[in-house]
């Protein structure tokens, strides 16, 4: 199970991504305490890796681990819309 410092650390990582943190402080605040964008960003951290050392991976494997990913994006995405509409009411 994924502990609360390792979603927090790789929320970290990605939200840079999401949010200028001069100018959007509150929101990136909020984005890396996020348990659901925490998740998702160690998730996405942990297929980068597999991706970057893993050279052995089929090319049939390597395309699911990739698509995967970009499963992961889209869901980052989706959830970093409804952090920043939660922030702003």
């Amino acid at each position: 199970m994924v502990q609360q410092f390792q979603m927090r650390e790789a929320a970290r990582e990605f939200v840079d991504e999401y949010a200028d943190y001069d100018e959007e402080f509150d929101f990136h605040q909020t984005l890396v305490a996020d348990e659901t964008f925490g998740t998702l960003a160690h998730c996405r951290k942990e297929l980068d890796t597999q991706l970057t050392f893993a050279d052995g991976l089929s090319t049939l494997v390597e395309g699911h681990v990739r698509g995967g990913r970009d499963e992961l994006e889209t869901a980052m995405d989706e959830r970093v819309a409804e952090v920043r509409a939660e922030v702003e009411d």
